[in-house]
């Protein structure tokens, strides 16, 4: 009977115990929370209630901010002040001036292109630049006698254009007689002996006999075709 007893009161601590150790199981993301509210409804008026409290207190960070930036503006202002703030409240006084103030301010001429003064520094001149100077400047004797009439024509030699023109002519032979000699290889004609050169030729072969013969043959045909042309051209 006691071991029977104690089997019963034993029983409901071992369940109690594996109910625990469901609940110590830990959900990566939520952790105990896991099936805390798995049976509520979704509150969408919590919600708005939230965001409306963002929405104040974003609004509450943003008047801060602000605030702090126009104090920091103003702040750079005060330290930094623009040429048209500086003289608002000149500018507001010029209307109380009468005519005769007006009239009695002086005008001002533009200097702003005026050339300023410079620092001028003197440096003594050495005795050796002095002197030179003073060989330069120094006028010549005869030109002070002449009163500067005096020129040097005389001293310049007359040019002589006949010996010009045969210097020239000179030239032009040497260079012609250079192109002649440079042109050596080429046949030249005897304007003179032309027609009496061919005699001095000698025949050795038969063939040259017959080219003679055909250009002689040659020549006479062409005589005879173009008589008329020439007896035309003599008239």
């Amino acid at each position: 009977m006691q071991g029977r007893l104690e089997f019963l009161h034993r029983r409901p601590a071992q369940n109690y115990e594996e109910e625990e150790n469901e609940n110590q199981k830990l959900d990566e993301f939520v952790g105990n929370d896991v099936g805390l509210f798995a049976s509520s409804e979704y509150d969408d008026e919590a919600d708005a209630l939230w965001e409306e409290i963002d929405k104040r207190m974003d609004s509450r960070r943003k008047d801060r901010r602000e605030a702090r930036l126009k104090e920091e503006i103003e702040k750079y202002r005060n330290s930094n002040p623009i040429m048209t703030e500086e003289f608002i409240s000149l500018k507001r006084r010029l209307r109380t001036m009468s005519t005769e103030d007006w009239d009695s301010i002086p005008e001002i001429g533009d200097y702003s292109h005026k050339k300023k003064r410079r620092f001028e520094s003197f440096v003594p001149v050495l005795e050796k630049a002095r002197q030179e100077k003073e060989h330069v400047c120094t006028l010549d004797t005869k030109s002070l006698a002449a009163g500067g009439a005096e020129t040097p024509w005389a001293q310049t030699p007359t040019t002589d254009l006949t010996a010009v023109g045969e210097g020239r002519g000179t030239v032009l032979s040497l260079k012609l007689d250079r192109l002649s000699e440079s042109f050596s290889w080429l046949t030249v004609v005897d304007p003179k002996g032309y027609l009496t050169d061919p005699k001095s030729m000698k025949i050795t072969s038969g063939a040259e006999v017959s080219d003679i013969n055909k250009a002689l043959l040659l020549l006479k045909l062409d005589f005879e075709n173009n008589k008329h042309e020439r007896g035309r051209r003599m008239c």
